[in-house]
């Protein structure tokens, strides 16, 4: 809805109204711009039946991106909440980016869900998915926006009978074999670097993303974790919050990825103004979630490999320590985890383990 705020307010108080196009009987276009109004929902409310009398939909005037930004600004849920839903919305809504939301049909709906499908993801989180934008087109459906809502008209995510299907997100990771599948078809030396600093580190998203060249020590070849990037942070101040544990921990590089740390070093420090500041994965700002989700995905179908979250590469590492018998001790200290998380974490990937033991056992 095209209302706005304006500088100039009345000395009642009314600084509100709206401005939008419309045609009339004979087809021309105008432009109406309303008297000022005192709350932004009353501007809202006669712009929409100035619409209705003129025989305009309204919802030809509102696109998918404008919608899910009133929705979340009228939202009553926390904060906490609320970015959850902006992440799940801008993630999973490409397919709706930038349309009219008169043109969201039952048929792109499907092509949605077909969109959703290639993410590794269970039943039930793809259902909640599903939950969050049918949501929201009912709030479009109350302020009549629409008339219908094609969310109620198509099912959601039903599990298929003839899949075998994990219980837990952390059951989905990358095997060796199909990271290297994966990364076999990344031409951009700084993605194929990102992913599998990923892959070989283990750390979380917003630990690498708030990784700085001054975190690296070049001597030893570690890299020191000790804070993430602040999602709510505006200001440079309180860009930086502390690890979720609120643990410092240094981490030990294989020498494949230190050869391309030191590249990616090279080419950073003949930047201008180049400092240790600068971000490793960027450079005085870091590379934004949306950016990073967009190549992962991308370069996933690319592969032919299951998509997986960039959280589920953190799985994916911890899959492949505990597979070579890496101690508990030692994984849980390295993921910034106690050993009681990670077993609790990952206690389906250690039954074979135990299996291993009772044979050392049986042939003593």
């Amino acid at each position: 809805m095209p209302v706005y705020k304006s500088k100039e307010v009345t000395k009642d108080g009314r600084k509100w109204f709206f401005k939008c196009q419309y045609k009339d009987a004979y087809g021309e276009t105008h432009t109406k711009k309303s008297k000022k109004y005192e709350l932004k929902v009353q501007a809202e409310e006669a712009e929409r039946k100035f619409l209705l009398n003129c025989g305009e939909q309204v919802s030809n005037k509102i696109i998918w991106d404008d919608l899910v930004n009133e929705f979340l600004e009228n939202s009553h849920n926390k904060d906490a909440t609320l970015y959850s839903k902006k992440i799940v919305l801008n993630k999973y809504g490409n397919v709706f980016n930038n349309k009219e939301i008169s043109s969201i049909t039952p048929l792109l709906v499907e092509k949605w869900k077909k969109e959703v499908d290639k993410y590794s993801l269970v039943t039930s989180s793809k259902q909640n998915i599903f939950n969050y934008f049918k949501t929201v087109l009912d709030y479009a459906l109350k302020k009549r926006y629409i008339d219908i809502n094609p969310f109620g008209i198509i099912e959601n995510f039903e599990k298929d009978p003839n899949k075998i299907e994990v219980k837990h997100e952390e059951e989905l990771y990358l095997t060796p074999d199909e990271f290297k599948q994966f990364i076999s078809v990344i031409d951009d030396d700084f993605w194929k670097f990102f992913f599998s600093f990923a892959f070989y580190m283990g750390t979380r998203k917003g630990e690498q993303i708030a990784l700085q060249w001054k975190d690296i020590d070049f001597t030893n070849h570690t890299v020191k974790i000790y804070k993430q990037i602040n999602t709510k942070g505006l200001k440079k101040e309180n860009m930086f919050i502390p690890t979720k544990n609120n643990v410092t921990r240094t981490l030990s590089v294989p020498n494949n990825l230190w050869s391309m740390i030191i590249y990616q070093y090279k080419k950073s420090s003949k930047i201008a103004d180049f400092s240790d500041e600068f971000f490793i994965f960027g450079d005085e700002t870091y590379i934004s979630y949306t950016t990073m989700d967009r190549k992962k995905d991308y370069y996933f179908d690319l592969s032919k490999v299951k998509r997986i979250t960039m959280h589920q590469f953190r799985h994916s590492h911890a899959s492949l320590l505990i597979s070579n018998n890496v101690p508990l001790n030692v994984i849980a200290k390295r993921l910034g985890d106690t050993p009681d998380v990670v077993l609790k974490t990952y206690a389906h990937m250690f039954p074979q383990k135990e299996a291993e033991v009772l044979n050392v056992l049986n042939n003593f």
